[in-house]
């Protein structure tokens, strides 16, 4: 079944002015006697209004622009319903879809279920995802800016520029029916498993590099059997120490109390000496003597001040001695602690030892039976991780096969393809070219006027193709903007013009635009062909009485979209 569009409605609702056209089931061609008229704003709002985004000129302002097409696709009528990056969905007079959203996947999916196609495209993050709708209406559309000079992609580059070049060629076998919804999904379960097998063969050398590595330590561990003696010896072990600690305590404490009182017999004796050595540089060699007053007899006082100090001194010697001997006797039994003090600290030194061996040895033990327990546990997960892998490789080539078994359909398109496609140059006068220079769904890099023809060429190359591999499938609205490009003469001007009105295109419907397009096609082909002349003033297309007799029309569509801030 094919696409026809039936009407086509542009509404300026700041500057409240509107333009409406209707078309023909079959041949249309929108003409005008000078340029600026409108014809270019109109073709590019076609596709426009079904999502794509066209690349309209700066003094257009789209966002100010309500775009309403009717269409007819089998036995339902629709209408879609365009403001800004909102859509509203009209089917057969009920509103059946609103899809706000700059992206859009929504909308593809719309046409996917309701119309059944889709095409499917490798992104630039190396994924398999549905494609904008433009990528619906691509070979169906050649653009007065984007398509002459250019590859045929006639929307903004904004829409073009998210999928790699190669991937885009894919969406020609979509159209072509060679390509489906399947394959898209199937292309898309081929990077997802990739990707996952990829990571899965990832995890599974690191999993094997960590296996090797604990493998290693677990094969160099001493192999410990008996545990409960080990353990009985670290107990025995330990309270060995505890108690070796205790008594080291004890002899600390007396080693303590022994060195204070030693030092306070030293202590005393530095006192003393003190003293004696006062009591020598206080003695006066001078005699005084003294007569009593009772017996008149006469006494010499500094001797018997020295006969006192002598005797001072005697016993402070005498104390001093006696220190010494207790100092002297505390140092032995000082040197006799410190001695067990050090013994004590070799036999602790030899009990930690022990102890610390036979509790590294345990903990081996223990060490030993975790590496164990994690070694089984990463076999299992090599041995799963293997088995996925192995899974997914069977899927894979499962998948592959499907792709394998198109591989012969794409390539007889190709063939076909530039056969049509050289045919075709021939046709429009270009015939400089080499059949190694023709690439499948590529255009001929052609200079001057001839790169028109060539894009006409490969247009109508796919057109046939299409017919020739999936007659029977949807086809949109072929819409040619300009074609007289590149300043052709009067007879390449007609014969574009001739080939793209009279071309046997099936039932599909052609809309055509093109400045004085009457001067240069035949009678007869014109009386097949609904033409559309636009008048009035330069620039603008729109118009205000236009806006006034559709006004509540207008207004009923804008209520649709009250739910945009």
């Amino acid at each position: 079944m094919n696409f026809i569009f039936k009407k086509i409605r542009i509404s300026d609702v700041v500057n409240k002015c509107s333009k409406t056209i209707e078309f023909s089931e079959y041949d249309n061609l929108i003409t005008s006697e000078n340029n600026s008229m409108g014809k270019s704003v109109l073709m590019k709002s076609l596709y426009h209004t079904l999502g794509a985004d066209s690349a309209f000129d700066k003094n257009f302002y789209e966002d100010n622009v309500l775009f309403s097409l009717d269409f007819v696709y089998g036995e339902n009528e629709y209408r879609i319903l365009r403001f800004k990056d909102a859509f509203s969905i009209i089917k057969n007079s009920i509103l059946v879809n609103f899809i706000n959203e700059k992206c859009r996947p929504d909308l593809s999916l719309f046409f996917k279920n309701e119309f059944n196609i889709s095409v499917y495209l490798r992104n630039r993050k190396n994924t398999t995802e549905i494609a904008p709708p433009a990528y619906l209406f691509i070979p169906y559309y050649l653009d007065q800016d984007r398509s002459w000079k250019e590859e045929q992609e006639p929307f903004s580059k904004n829409t073009m520029g998210q999928y790699e070049p190669i991937s885009r060629s894919d969406l020609y076998f979509y159209h072509l029916g060679i390509y489906t919804s399947e394959y898209g999904s199937v292309k898309s379960d081929i990077d997802s498993l990739s990707k996952e097998i990829g990571n899965q063969k990832s995890e599974l050398t690191k999993l094997d590099l960590e296996y090797s590595k604990i493998k290693k330590i677990f094969d160099n561990e001493l192999i410990i059997t008996d545990t409960k003696e080990l353990e009985s010896i670290y107990r025995s072990k330990s309270n060995e120490i505890n108690a070796l600690m205790h008594k080291q305590n004890q002899l600390t404490q007396q080693l303590f109390e022994l060195d204070k009182q030693r030092t306070s017999c030293l202590l005393q004796i530095k006192s003393n000496k003190k003293i004696i050595d006062k009591i020598k540089q206080n003695r006066n060699p001078d005699s005084l003597v003294v007569q009593c007053p009772n017996c008149n007899e006469e006494f010499d006082v500094q001797l018997k001040n020295d006969v006192v100090n002598l005797y001072s001194i005697v016993v402070i010697e005498k104390e001093n001695e006696s220190l010494k001997l207790e100092a002297e006797q505390l140092e032995v039994e000082i040197q006799k602690i410190k001695q067990g003090i050090n013994d004590l600290a070799i036999q602790l030194n030899s009990a930690n030892d022990e102890a610390n061996s036979s509790r590294t040895d345990y903990e081996k033990y223990v060490t030993r039976k975790a590496l164990s327990s994690l070694l089984d546990k990463q076999l299992l997960e090599i041995g799963d991780l293997t088995s996925k892998i192995s899974s997914n490789k069977a899927i894979l080539e499962n998948k592959k096969s499907y792709l394998v078994k198109l591989k012969e359909k794409t390539d007889n398109a190709k063939t076909f393809f530039c056969s049509e496609y050289t045919k075709y140059l021939y046709s429009l006068g270009i015939n400089q070219f080499s059949s190694n220079d023709i690439c499948a769904f590529k255009k001929l890099a052609l200079s001057g006027s001839q790169y028109v023809r060539s894009t006409l060429a490969l247009y109508f190359a796919f057109i046939k193709t299409k017919m020739k591999f999936n007659p029977d499938n949807f086809c949109f609205p072929i819409v040619i903007d300009s074609p007289r490009e590149g300043e052709q003469d009067e007879n390449n001007s007609s014969n574009i013009l001739e080939t793209i009105l009279s071309e046997n295109i099936g039932t599909s419907q052609r809309i055509v635009a093109s400045v004085n397009a009457q001067k240069y096609i035949s009678k007869e082909t014109l009386n097949n062909v609904n033409v559309i002349e636009l008048t009035g003033e330069q620039g603008h297309v729109m118009s205000r009485e236009e806006y006034l007799n559709d006004e509540n029309d207008i207004q009923i569509c804008l209520s649709y979209f009250k739910r945009i801030s």
